[in-house]
């Protein structure tokens, strides 16, 4: 089976790295919601022990419920727009929720009015996202609204940015302006709620962005917004992922390889057959584009990735054994498959990649370097 190592303490020195960046007095709020990122809800919540952010950022109950039985006096935050049944429960452990419109905000107030317990509300307002939240231009009256709306407390007002991981689009800078105009406006209503707009990319852009909160997510979890970030920021790694080579054959030149015999092998070759497929994350779209690491050394995969197996080629590793480890992302030797790479090959994000690692892959915590997965008897 494949495995992944989850280093926690890397975890903790890219938030230090963030929060050196911050005012004093600008909090950070670690997301935690789609579990960790990939990286395990249950072992990160824990691993927080000493090390707490300001805020923290969830999507399900039963991740608010862990963390309010291990930190009661942590503030948490839903960034998500919870149906009536779960927000009534998430009363009990004083879940702050996101308001996505106005329908959302009566619902909410009726729940508090109903449980006899007020809920702390930050209002999304859509400074460009168009993907929830209440639009700009109404946002004033809209807040002013909910302030007033029994059973709820206003503690925040918060936007998205679209293309804050491109740091010479002005777009943010836009955003920004609104959500100055906007803090203007409510203090003159005698309002001054949390203002926040930054997740990971916008944090390293410009300080002007860190308003009074900032939203770290990818950045924690050692992934780059894009490529160009690596310029900005030096991340720790926190995430190996490795897989096995089940079966180690030679080939005729001209036999194929996989579904649909998309390759043909022009001249013999050593193929490898690993414990990885689609089901595991491990994407379609890697097939004759990805490679992993063996004995330190770059195979290419080729042929389909199949739902829970994907061919490489070793003939350049002639030590390469059966049980021998492959590493997918990660370190080996002194070789390494980034986060970015993977993202490329499968035209996609490293936020993705982190997320859809699933739940077949086992996982494994450390706390220091990551290292090479555990060894395991032929037998």
């Amino acid at each position: 089976m494949p495995e992944l190592t989850i280093d926690l303490s890397a975890i903790h020195a890219n938030v230090k790295l963030c929060r050196a960046l911050l005012r004093p007095e600008t909090q950070l709020c670690l997301l935690l919601k789609c579990d960790a990122y990939g990286h395990g809800f249950s072992a990160v919540a824990e691993s927080l022990a000493g090390r707490m952010p300001d805020y923290v950022a969830i999507e399900t109950n039963a991740e608010a419920q862990l963390l309010c039985s291990l930190y009661p006096s942590l503030p948490i935050l839903r960034l998500y727009a919870a149906g009536a049944d779960d927000t009534r429960a998430a009363t009990a452990w004083n879940v702050e929720e996101t308001i996505v419109d106005a329908g959302h905000a009566e619902l909410l107030s009726r729940i508090a009015r109903e449980t006899g317990r007020p809920i702390r509300v930050h209002v999304d307002v859509d400074t460009g996202m168009g993907r929830l939240g209440i639009l700009y231009d109404s946002a004033v009256e809209a807040i002013l609204a909910i302030a007033r709306m029994p059973g709820l407390e206003l503690a925040g007002v918060m936007t998205h940015c679209p293309v804050a991981d491109d740091p010479d689009d002005g777009f943010t800078r836009l955003q920004h302006s609104r959500m100055i105009e906007l803090r203007k406006a409510l203090a003159l209503a005698g309002l001054r709620p949390k203002l926040h707009m930054a997740a990971s990319a916008a944090i390293f852009v410009s300080p002007e962005y860190h308003l009074d909160m900032v939203r770290l997510g990818l950045i924690a979890y050692g992934g780059y917004p894009t490529p160009r970030f690596r310029s900005l920021v030096t991340l720790t790694p926190t995430m190996q992922w490795e897989a096995r080579i089940v079966t180690l054959r030679e080939l005729p030149a001209g036999w194929s390889v996989g579904y649909g015999r998309t390759h043909i092998l022009e001249r013999p070759a050593r193929i490898a057959t690993l414990d990885v497929g689609y089901s595991h994350g491990y994407l379609r779209d890697f097939s004759g584009k990805g490679e992993v690491l063996v004995h330190g050394r770059r195979a290419p995969v080729v042929g389909r990735v199949s739902m829970n197996l994907t061919t490489i080629d070793v003939s350049a590793v002639p030590e390469a054994r059966v049980y021998d480890s492959a590493v997918l992302l990660g370190r080996q030797g002194g070789e390494e498959i980034s986060c970015d790479e993977l993202a490329a090959w499968g035209n996609t994000i490293p936020n993705e990649i982190m997320t859809m690692t699933g739940k077949q892959n086992a996982r494994r915590y450390a706390m220091g370097r990551i290292g090479p997965m555990r060894p395991v008897s032929p037998t």
